[in-house]
């Protein structure tokens, strides 16, 4: 019985591996065919370990990963398994283990890519904490996290308000940046807002 279950979990990363050489292949048709050897993987895993196993998390990453190296269309199917993984994660590892804060930074790339800021910045805002706690203040995730919530917020043209924040009201560059802002409004016609950030 154990002997089995050994050669049924070789087969879930056999299957994951030979996706992986699809994946690397390229065309339309190899990667088809790594998709089909991940669902084959993510199927057997949940055989063997049941719907809250890590393995199968492990699988549901690897899926969430290839939909999202494909065109935009796909990227629902991306959130879909990433959030699948997520779950057995953080229910499994808890919410600071480094899989489910790389899972996480997975899922906000699908946000960006799909235009979904906000809800990018929502999860990078409830990550920031578990990734002070795993990897320290001044780590390099850590200030990743800050670079791309300026950058998000800067998208969605909340600049001013961090500025106003760090530098306050009247300090040169928040100047600059309000008359930026009212040069791009009145040249454009654009609607960029200038809302409050709430942290």
């Amino acid at each position: 019985m154990i002997e089995k279950q050994g050669r049924t979990a070789m087969l879930v990363t056999l299957n994951v591996e030979l996706a992986q050489a699809e994946f690397t292949i390229g065309t339309e048709f190899s990667k088809d065919a790594g998709l089909d050897q991940l669902h084959k993987a993510h199927k057997i895993a949940l055989k063997l370990y049941g719907n809250e196993g890590v393995r199968v998390a492990d699988v549901a990453h690897q899926l969430g990963l290839a939909y999202t190296n494909m065109d935009n269309s796909k990227s629902q199917y991306a959130e879909d398994w990433y959030l699948a993984a997520l779950a057995i994660y953080e229910k499994a590892l808890g919410k600071s283990a480094v899989q489910t804060i790389l899972l996480q930074d997975e899922l906000v790339k699908v946000y960006i890519k799909t235009g979904r800021h906000e809800e990018a910045l929502e999860t990078l805002r409830q990550t920031l904490l578990d990734k002070m706690e795993r990897y320290g203040d001044y780590s390099e995730s850590v200030a990743d996290a800050y670079k791309l919530i300026g950058s998000i917020l800067l998208t969605l043209g909340k600049c001013l308000y961090v500025e106003k924040l760090v530098f306050g009201d009247g300090q040169k560059k928040v100047l600059a940046t309000q008359k930026t802002l009212q040069l791009i409004k009145r040249n454009s016609g654009s609607g960029v807002k200038q809302e409050k950030f709430k942290s």
